[in-house]
């Protein structure tokens, strides 16, 4: 260890000493002169000296002021013949360079579903559709694709129920839902809230279960399991890394409650988180300079923009655990003069409203293919100036539809995924019962008993610009109660002197109930009945998740409730049915009692592919020795008028300690003009 070795050594190996690194701990290092030596060098060998030599590795103990022992350049060349200075002039020349690398894909999914140990407990379960009756208990049978992951289930463990029974294929728009196991074995569990009511279906479903907590699977208490137990006690080769977790975490922070949560059960996690949120822009509406960069479409392609103070929650994806290994380097690589960049999130078991294909999965890019929306942004602190050059860099991450959907951000500089869209969040919500996103309305105002024959008083619900009615809307499925929209629309009253004076509310959707469905196929999603959820709030106000009103309207479509009489049917909101209306209440729907609650997600359901990219900032001094310098030897084998061979380079600061040795793989011989470029990457 103590020699350059020369197969596989760099031309000069370099090191800073004890000295260099005392004196950056004190703010002090600096860089003036330097030497070269040939203190290595024998010259009574008279053939080949560049290859008769060993040349031992330059140390950090050099100059090992805790030893107080300074050993330095032991026979140094003098500039000129007739001088004993020994020290030149170096020259800066230091430069910044990039290097990106790929790292493999993260996350549950390939292909399909990844089934080995390191990602799942025992995907070896599956249950009949028509032993699912809307109860809280699976009874499992065992159905065996992946033996070597068969672990037993405990209580806290995840059950992922697939609705069907092909996990290496996505191939089919069905439900996939997530449930916390309260108790239970690998023949019974029981979760944390009722299942569907999937009785009447034939087929089958495939359950997976995965463990409840980080540690020990994918995590550990600390970094040492990371390592080599020989490396770490001498007895092996510097084989650091065992392992490093493939998994992402992710923490929805809600700063305001969903809709029809109450104080009573208002156990919301990842709170802890809700400082992010602010940080990143997506609380405070004065925190940052501009604040109309988040937004979503509506179905007919409008733009309704969401403040920071109307973003409710976010997703905050995030790689966050003891390896020992930097993973996913200092950032992920996305640079303008990259031409590709290769970032994706994979979400392969949701159903996109807004996907082009609908089929089941949507794929997320910061620069989707075929499309010029690759774009660096900036968060720029209102308070510090300082901060603003240039700002928190990121991206908008989009899907690769025909008409891209922008639905997050990606923050490559602090390796974090956002997505701030309500609709994504609430399917990556365990809680919310669902994995295919609602569409949003688009809403207007109407007189009084003048649309749709929906009879009402001559007084509308909104008098004034002063009343502002904040709306969305709930599908009821007989046999499956899953969360209302999560988009929520606002519509303002008009000034008195206006027409009409006063006004109800029209709500209107677009074409994007695509993965809707009836018949007996377990496929999609169905619906028998309508909800419009409803809060009248004095301007500028928020409403409170407590006081929605849910207001049905099934009995305003024309037929039977489906994808094509919700689109052709234009709704109404009446002072009338809105005053007569009760109060939502999710609890009614969705069992929101217990330890597991919106906001207690602790993995990212979902791949990651990235390319990753470090920054070197290369310190490079330059020693140029003229034809005239530097030809006396001080080495005592040395006779004059004989060749000259250098060893050994060393830099000092104006103290003349010496800051960093640099020692050749073979004697090189002294001749003309020669530069020595002295780096060390930092």
């Amino acid at each position: 260890m103590g020699y350059i070795v020369k197969d596989t050594s760099p031309l000069i190996n370099t090191k800073l000493t004890d000295a260099a690194r005392m004196k950056i701990s004190q703010g002090k290092f600096n860089i003036s002169y330097f030497q070269i030596g040939d203190s290595e060098v024998d010259y009574n060998v008279t053939t080949d000296i560049g290859n008769n030599f060993n040349i031992l590795r330059g140390q950090n103990n050099y100059q090992n002021l805790y030893e107080s022992n300074k050993s330095s350049i032991k026979y140094p060349l003098s500039i000129t013949e007739t001088d004993t200075n020994s020290f030149g002039i170096p020259f800066q020349n230091s430069t910044v360079e990039q290097i990106n690398n790929t790292t493999e894909p993260s996350g549950f999914f390939n292909n399909g579903l990844r089934l080995e140990n390191e990602v799942t407990k025992n995907p070896n379960f599956v249950v009949n559709l028509s032993s699912i009756n809307g109860g809280n208990v699976l009874n499992l049978t065992s159905d065996v694709i992946e033996s070597d992951s068969n672990e037993n289930i405990s209580s806290g463990d995840f059950a992922v129920v697939f609705f069907d029974t092909d996990i290496s294929n996505f191939n089919k728009n069905v439900p996939v839902l997530i449930y916390k196991i309260v108790s239970g074995n690998n023949s019974s569990i029981t979760l944390d809230r009722d299942l569907p009511n999937f009785s009447s279906y034939s087929g089958i479903a495939r359950v997976v279960i995965y463990p409840g907590e980080m540690i020990p699977k994918y995590d550990s208490e600390n970094p040492q399991v990371f390592w080599n137990e020989n490396t770490m006690t001498f007895e092996g080769i510097c084989d650091t890394s065992l392992f490093y977790s493939r998994i992402w975490n992710m923490n929805i922070a809600w700063s305001e409650l969903p809709a029809g949560v109450t104080s009573s059960n208002s156990s919301i996690g990842s709170k802890e988180f809700l400082g992010t949120k602010e940080y990143l822009g997506y609380t405070s509406d004065s925190g940052q300079t501009e604040n109309n960069e988040t937004y979503f479409i509506n179905s007919f392609n409008e733009t309704i923009n969401v403040l920071p103070s109307e973003q409710k929650s976010i997703a905050i994806v995030h790689y966050t655990n003891n390896s020992i290994e930097e993973i996913y380097g200092e950032k992920f690589s996305m640079e303008e003069d990259i031409t590709s960049n290769k970032f994706k999130v994979h979400l392969p078991w949701i159903m996109w409203h807004k996907s082009d294909s609908n089929t089941l999965g949507e794929t997320f890019y910061v620069d989707p293919p075929n499309h010029d929306l690759f774009q660096v942004k900036y968060i720029k602190s209102s308070v510090n100036d300082n901060m603003n050059e240039p700002g928190i860099r990121y991206y908008h991450l989009w899907d690769n539809n025909t008409t891209p959907n922008r639905v997050g951000k990606v923050f490559p500089d602090l390796k974090i995924i956002v997505f701030d869209d309500d609709e994504l969040i609430a399917v990556m919500s365990n809680k919310s019962n669902r994995n295919f996103t609602l569409p949003s309305p688009k809403l207007g105002l109407v007189a009084p008993n003048t649309f749709n024959g929906v009879p009402s008083s001559q007084n509308g619900l909104l008098d004034t610009t002063d009343e502002t009615l904040w709306v969305t809307y709930r599908l009821e499925d007989t046999n499956h109660n899953y969360l209302h929209c999560n988009y929520y629309n606002k519509i303002t009253g008009t000034d008195t002197n206006c027409e009409p004076d006063t006004s109800n509310i029209t709500v209107k959707f677009g074409s994007e109930f695509n993965f809707m469905s009836g018949g007996t196929s377990v496929e999609g999603f169905k619906a028998q009945k309508i909800y419009m959820l409803a809060q009248k709030v004095q301007t500028g106000n928020r409403p409170n998740p407590s006081l929605w009103k849910q207001i049905e309207v099934t009995n305003q479509i024309d037929g039977d409730l489906d994808s094509t009489t919700l689109v052709n049917t234009t709704f109404q909101i009446t002072k009338e049915n809105y005053e007569s209306a009760s109060n939502y209440n999710l609890n009614n729907y969705i069992n929101l009692n217990g330890d597991f609650n919106f906001g207690d997600e602790y993995f990212f359901y979902g791949t990651i592919e990235t390319d990753i990219q470090a920054t070197i900032y290369v310190m490079n001094y330059l020693c140029n020795l003229s034809s005239t310098q530097f030809l006396k030897s001080n080495n005592p084998t040395w006779n004059s008028g004989e060749d000259i061979y250098v060893s050994e380079i060393g830099l000092y600061d104006d103290e003349k300690d010496l800051m960093i040795i640099s020692k050749l793989q073979t004697p090189q011989r002294r001749v003309g003009v020669q530069q020595y470029s002295i780096k060390l990457d930092i």
